[in-house]
């Protein structure tokens, strides 16, 4: 078990950067630490699996014999456990309240995934204010549990992404961080801190603090990281945004989240944050179609800010053109957004849920109508915002298997 939990542990702290075919960057900035280098150039991503062997810190050999133990189950003298099948998770968060009646409220998100070789990629993890840090605590439970379904003692994440510097998305960080410190192995933070941003310096102290020992990382469009099996390509950055369209985040602070499409084996997903309208703009912009395919085209889409107000483009959306919508939202959350006193429900998401519904054969479905919705295999909501811990436990939703077909 020492063996094991020591090779978990190697290859979780591997984080591998290689320049993404048709990217615009290729760095990988650590704060406070000596930045690393990409030694490849862009024509690598030709070469699938070569670009491990490249700059890996582990010799690939060495890792292609445990990845074959694992396959093979139990190999002979040892007690390796079967092959983890990667997995991608959304889980509900707590109730919030606003002060402005008519603000898209209460949200959050909160995702995380399972990688094959045991450990974990986060993504954000929902609220901080007024709720006892419910959604802290829901989190930690959800990690452990899906790490003891899958025989892991210790839970280690290899990377946890910040999205950006809103409260629904970071809020439960000060209580998690400082909570589970003994409980939960963190090597690395990918974050881009906003400069001249007092939230986003905020965040950027808040995980240095509570865990000095985690890179943090600061992206660049065109990088691609090596997490398991997963590869993680930075599609957007607030620091490229500004750069073509510098009053993008001053006017809507959401349009700072990254954007990151993740590979896992034939699937693909598109985690976006909370990217609105001129995020999507320049999205759209910097990733056309060429011959009928755009690199923003996947799988799976994490639908931007909740579905709700300004969440993305009739443009942008096309070019995803997903087959599986995961809304970090609840029922509540919805309902209000398709409810037209709050004029928060956009056209361009409306068709978005049309569009991936026709795809599965609903030629018909309404997408307001969140009760035939629901129930449908492609579309994931992260459930109910309740308001206690206890209402909370059993609530998350697996929206991604890599052996899917």
């Amino acid at each position: 078990m020492k063996k094991l939990l020591a090779l978990f542990l190697v290859v979780g702290t591997l984080v591998l950067l290689v320049a993404c075919n048709g990217g615009t960057g290729g760095d990988l900035k650590e704060s406070d630490y000596t930045q690393p280098t990409s030694t490849q150039d862009d024509e690598s991503k030709q070469e699938g699996e070569s670009k491990q062997e490249s700059n890996t810190e582990i010799e690939s050999e060495d890792m292609q014999e445990s990845e074959t133990e694992k396959a093979d189950g139990n190999g002979e003298g040892n007690d390796q456990p079967p092959k983890i099948q990667t997995q991608g998770y959304v889980l509900a968060v707590s109730t919030s309240t606003h002060s402005n009646s008519n603000y898209d409220l209460p949200n959050g998100m909160s995702m995380f995934y399972l990688l094959s070789d045991g450990t974990f990629l986060v993504f954000d993890g929902g609220q901080g204010i007024a709720a006892s840090s419910i959604d802290a605590h829901h989190l930690y439970k959800q990690l452990r549990a899906v790490a003891d379904e899958n025989g892991i003692e210790q839970i280690v994440v290899s990377a946890w992404v910040i999205t950006h510097a809103h409260r629904d998305h970071y809020g439960f960080g000060q209580v998690f961080f400082s909570t589970y410190q003994n409980e939960v192995q963190i090597n690395s933070f990918l974050y881009n801190a906003v400069a001249g941003n007092s939230a986003s310096q905020t965040v950027k102290k808040m995980l240095s603090s509570n865990y000095p020992t985690a890179k943090i990382f600061s992206l660049d469009v065109g990088t691609c990281i090596w997490l398991a099996d997963v590869q993680v390509e930075v599609l957007m950055t607030p620091e490229a945004l500004t750069a073509d369209k510098p009053n993008a985040i001053n006017e809507d602070f959401n349009n700072s989240s990254l954007v990151l499409k993740l590979t896992v084996g034939n699937k693909t997903v598109l985690m976006t944050g909370d990217a609105s309208k001129a995020a999507w703009e320049w999205l759209a912009e910097t990733y056309p179609a060429v011959d009928g395919v755009s690199k923003l085209k996947s799988d799976v889409l994490q639908v931007p800010h909740h579905g709700a107000k300004t969440a993305g483009t009739t443009a942008g959306y096309a070019l995803v053109d997903p087959d599986v919508l995961v809304y970090p939202a609840g029922a509540r959350l919805y309902e209000r957004c398709v409810n037209p006193k709050y004029s928060n429900y956009q056209e361009s998401t409306a068709v978005l849920i049309s569009n991936t519904a026709k795809k599965h054969g609903d030629t018909t479905l309404d997408p307001t109508d969140l009760n035939a919705l629901i129930e449908k295999e492609y579309f994931f909501l992260a459930g109910e915002y309740l308001g206690t811990e206890q209402e909370l436990a059993s609530t998350r939703q697996c929206f991604l298997k890599a052996s899917e077909s």
